[in-house]
């Protein structure tokens, strides 16, 4: 912190005339870059020194206005000007053309790596050094440990110091942090855009079937995308596919202007899989099959194939779903004779992948007998890992996203984690084939006069599930709360001033350590009597009931992409485009 302090001082009282001047007329960084060594006696931390070259630039604008020239090696014993990024997305307005800048001292294009020299009015005045050269992305890793610098905002708004820039933890900052299980808050902390680097990592969602009147191709936030799965492709008894032609045509024909793969995916939770089994059964249908997939693949211009099947090896109607007589014990082995004659029908450049929940596949109608998955490995670019709706009781509320199993606080009974889908699968699949799957979207629960959020936390007693945001009107109690319509129909407010979010009139937010997730309830609990009962609240707007949702929002998501990160996957997924905002609020967060 002395050091720090000292620096201020020499960047703020250090003139032409007091920094040693080489030849005539030029400025030497070098020594200037010693001269503050020597007044803070001290071996500068990384950080402060790359904070003295950005001093030691800016000192030399000041003085190139009355002198000739500057030297470029300002501090590196490379000749790079001192301490610039040599790679990565250039300033905006960064100066251009020449190699002496203009008569106002502009820098020197020879020492400034791919215009990373700031704004050109920087050189004008060279009063102050532009902070917002550093957004995308800012110089330093929020994963750097003792280097740390938290935020990840390492020179913001005129090169003032963030106060989590000092922080010593080594993971971004977390919301409403607590040791307890349950805390509550009526405000998050704001969650900056992901700035660390992560080459290569997909970021695939899928648009829905139905979902375009209420969310337009034109509102997709294409430019945070891979890859757009069209979901979804229904599988038919006569092996083949029901598609929206008009919607698969205009999706594939967007993706590809906006530089994004797409994809057919095809099955899905409800009904669109219920042919899979016989689908694949034989020689006769499975070739049928495949014809079908390659004649869409080549009509509509697609790069993927991605296979929703969620049944391998249990019945279609396990949660009874309308399809014909399935053979689970064969459906192990029979995918994998489907996945190498489909393969060999698309070639290599197609890219096949699979949506899966967190258990393999298995051989028989009890998912205990897991099968066998490394001859699946070679067929597959990635496999999409479901990390949502990971809560089924309908008696106590949960989390239907938890991220990774903690030592402390313990788990609930019950709960289910992505990490458990990814311990699973990597068993057999090497990290990089397999893609976080996270939600866009949560579930909410009708309180119940016993239940005590406030004190309990997530997990209190509930009804069954409310009747949601009805943004789309569902026909039945579903419980589904889109991200977008958690705003507009204010449940959340987002802080105009940080970003952050305020829970809306009548809701109270929380967090969930044990599972990394925040819900919102609402505060008038209290107003129903008799244990057991449906709480009454009319003020609660859609329902005349209190609610409680477990829900995912920007700071939750970035904890999931930092996790998947870490553990080296290949990138994240995300269910569904239409509940994200027009601008790509949480797509953002993932790319």
């Amino acid at each position: 912190m002395l050091s720090l302090l000292a620096l201020g001082l020499l960047a703020t009282t250090t003139t032409c005339t007091t920094v040693p001047v080489a030849d005539i007329g030029s400025f030497d960084g070098k020594a200037v870059k010693s001269v503050f060594q020597r007044e803070v006696d001290d071996e500068l931390p990384p950080w402060a020194d790359k904070l003295v070259d950005k001093i030691v630039q800016a000192l030399g604008d000041r003085c190139a206005a009355s002198a000739s020239s500057w030297s470029a090696s300002a501090g590196n014993d490379d000749g790079s000007s001192s301490g610039i990024p040599a790679s990565g997305p250039p300033a905006a307005n960064g100066p251009s053309g020449g190699s002496t800048g203009d008569a106002n001292g502009a820098y020197d294009s020879s020492s400034c790596s791919e215009g990373y020299c700031g704004d050109n009015n920087d050189a004008d005045t060279a009063e102050s050094w532009n902070g917002h050269q550093y957004q995308q992305p800012p110089p330093y890793n929020p994963h750097q440990g003792n280097d740390n610098v938290g935020s990840g905002s390492a020179i913001d708004q005129g090169s003032q110091w963030s106060a989590q820039q000092l922080s010593t933890t080594a993971h971004w900052p977390k919301p409403w942090t607590s040791t307890s299980t349950a805390t509550f808050s009526t405000v998050s902390t704001p969650t900056p855009k992901p700035t660390d680097p992560w080459p290569d990592h997909v970021v695939t969602g899928y648009y829905g079937v139905g979902q375009s009147k209420g969310y337009p191709l034109s509102e997709v936030a294409w430019e945070y995308l891979t890859h757009l799965c069209y979901a979804f492709a229904k599988t038919t008894a006569d092996y083949s596919l029901d598609i929206d032609s008009t919607l698969l045509s205009a999706l594939s024909s967007e993706a590809r202007a906006h530089g994004v793969k797409p994809v057919l995916s095809i099955g899905g939770y409800g009904n669109g899989g219920g042919y899979f089994s016989v689908s694949i059964a034989n020689n006769a249908s499975r070739s049928k099959f495949v014809r079908t997939i390659k004649e869409a693949v080549d009509e509509y211009q697609l790069a993927g194939v991605d296979i929703d099947w969620e049944f391998v090896g249990a019945l279609a109607t396990y949660d009874d779903w309308e399809g014909p007589d399935d053979d689970p014990v064969n459906d192990a082995a029979n995918y994998l004779e489907f996945l190498k004659a489909l393969r060999a029908a698309v070639g290599a450049d197609i890219e096949i992948s699979a949506a899966v929940p967190m258990y393999t596949f298995t051989a028989g109608k009890s998912r205990e007998e897991e099968v066998d998955m490394t001859p699946y490995v070679p067929y597959f670019d990635r496999i999409y890992l479901m990390a949502y709706d990971l809560w089924s009781t309908n008696t106590v509320a949960g989390s239907n996203a938890a991220l990774e199993r903690l030592q402390s606080p313990p788990a609930h009974k019950g709960q289910k984690f992505g990490s458990d889908g990814v311990a699973a699968w990597s068993k057999y699949f090497p990290p990089e084939k397999l893609v976080l799957g996270v939600p866009f979207y949560g579930y909410g629960y009708k309180l119940l006069a016993n239940s005590n959020p406030e004190v309990d936390g997530l997990y209190v007693p509930v009804g069954n599930r409310t009747s949601g945001d009805n943004g789309e009107s569902p026909t039945s109690d579903q419980g589904f709360w889109r991200w977008r319509n958690l705003k507009s129909q204010g449940v959340l407010v987002q802080n105009g001033t940080d970003g952050s979010y305020d829970a809306g009139e009548g809701w109270v937010l929380g967090w969930d350590e044990s599972t990394q997730t925040p819900y919102v309830f609402t505060d008038d609990r209290l107003s129903s009597s008799g244990n057991g009962t449906v709480l009454q609240d009319t003020t609660v707007a859609g329902g005349s009931y209190g609610e409680i949702i477990s829900f995912d929002d920007p700071a939750s998501l970035r904890l999931k992409r930092d996790y998947a990160q870490e553990q080296g996957l290949g990138g994240m997924m995300f269910w569904i485009a239409s509940a994200d905002t027009s601008d790509g609020e949480l797509a953002a967060v993932l790319a």
